[in-house]
């Protein structure tokens, strides 16, 4: 189930109106019950065994999103001061060739750390298909 049909039109509508997105709601908007719902179907879809999924710490559900279908969660260090905010260099030592995915997620719970928003644009300049 994609989610309520009206519900993905006014996102369509949002998406066109505030951001100069088009998005097909038939085919390009799904509607989940949440984050963790929205993940899990996101790693169903986009992982193949043995894909490698760099996540930000060791939370249970985020790496069971990866092992569900056969994928191998790699776990990204955190910084010394507990807040889990991962470097660039700490990120880039972790990749592969059969890495697929970079899963952050700010702010981060249980500490509620967020990443600074320069860390988000240096992360956004890595070449297409890195990661």
């Amino acid at each position: 189930m994609a989610g309520l049909f009206e519900l993905r039109e006014a996102v369509a509508v949002k998406l066109q109106r505030e951001n100069r997105l088009a998005a097909d709601p038939r085919s390009e908007i799904l509607v989940t019950n949440g984050t963790i719902e929205g993940l899990f179907l996101a790693m169903t879809a986009l992982l193949n065994p043995g894909d490698e999924v760099l996540v930000l710490a060791r939370l249970p559900h985020y790496e069971g999103f990866v092992s569900f279908p056969a994928g191998k969660p790699i776990l990204i260090r955190a910084s010394a001061d507990g807040q889990l905010q991962p470097t660039r260099e700490s990120i880039e030592e972790l990749i592969t060739p059969r890495c697929r995915m970079l899963l952050l997620n700010s702010p981060h719970n249980p500490p509620g750390a967020s990443c600074p928003g320069g860390r988000w644009r240096c992360w956004r300049t890595w070449p297409s298909g890195t990661v």
